[in-house]
């Protein structure tokens, strides 16, 4: 979606996702995806494309393996790692407000970049810190 549409419709997108996702771990219906971009202005022909394409395969497929053998096996699941050193600070599936600890306590604010800013505030929105 990032490639279609940028980070913003990246983000809008993965909300999208999760608001449209079924229970028990039906996901959201394939079909519904493409009207899903279609509503953010993301061009169906585009969005086929690339959602068909193999562009992305290897990276979705390490990431996945990645997540499994840090023992995540579900969604939302988080690999937080420190991009400098490479440390991993935390591998968890989102529970409470354990990922914002994680964010906001090694690396003081002035270091953060507006990304990680940006994400530390949306984050802090769907799990209130104590």
């Amino acid at each position: 979606m990032a490639a279609l549409g940028g980070n913003d419709a990246f983000w809008k997108y993965a909300d999208l996702l999760y608001a449209n996702t079924r229970s028990n771990g039906d996901g959201v219906p394939p079909a519904k995806l493409t009207s899903l971009a279609a509503g953010l202005g993301i061009d169906k022909a585009r969005f086929n494309e690339c959602a068909n394409g193999n562009r992305y395969a290897k990276l979705i497929k390490d990431e996945l393996q990645e997540g499994e053998a840090a023992g995540i096996l579900g969604t939302p699941g988080n690999i937080l790692r420190d991009n400098r050193s490479g440390k991993v600070l935390l591998r968890q599936e989102v529970q409470g407000s354990g990922l914002i600890d994680a964010l906001l306590s090694p690396v003081p604010e002035a270091r953060y970049t507006a990304p990680q800013r940006d994400l530390a505030k949306r984050i802090s929105r769907l799990f209130p810190h104590r």
